[in-house]
């Protein structure tokens, strides 16, 4: 029996003698093959997009559905790396220091304001005195 959950595809590692171009090419197969860019290290990914470069400049007469899948495969090239330096840049941010807790307000309106209004209460009359008049 097999396994119910399957794992993501893994690029294949580089061979001892492959050029850096020879292998940019293996992973723009595996990329054209599977399409899974996740498990592809970001230098794997930049070696493919410059491999799919190469080849498309010095292909002679491939049917436009080839060059149209390899520029997908550079779009989604793209895409992984951009999202990547956006995470990178994220968690590099420095974290704001916690503001320091005081009285909380409750609000008058909205979900956390009181079920029942406050009761108004008057203030006690001011003593009066006594109107004395003199005639």
């Amino acid at each position: 029996m097999g396994s119910y959950w399957r794992t993501l595809p893994q690029p294949p590692a580089p061979e001892p003698e492959t050029t850096v171009q020879g292998y940019g090419l293996t992973l723009l197969a595996f990329l054209l093959e599977t399409g899974c860019y996740v498990t592809c290290s970001s230098d794997q990914l930049e070696s493919a997009d410059h491999a799919a470069a190469i080849a498309v400049r010095g292909a002679g007469s491939y049917y436009p559905a080839v060059f149209d899948r390899v520029s997908a495969v550079r779009h989604g090239i793209a895409a992984t790396l951009r999202a990547r330096a956006i995470l990178d840049s994220e968690g590099a941010a420095p974290v704001p220091a916690p503001v320091a807790a005081g009285p909380q307000e409750r609000p008058n309106t909205g979900p956390m304001a009181p079920l029942m209004p406050a009761p108004i209460v008057s203030p006690p009359a001011p003593a009066r005195a006594p109107l004395v008049i003199n005639f």
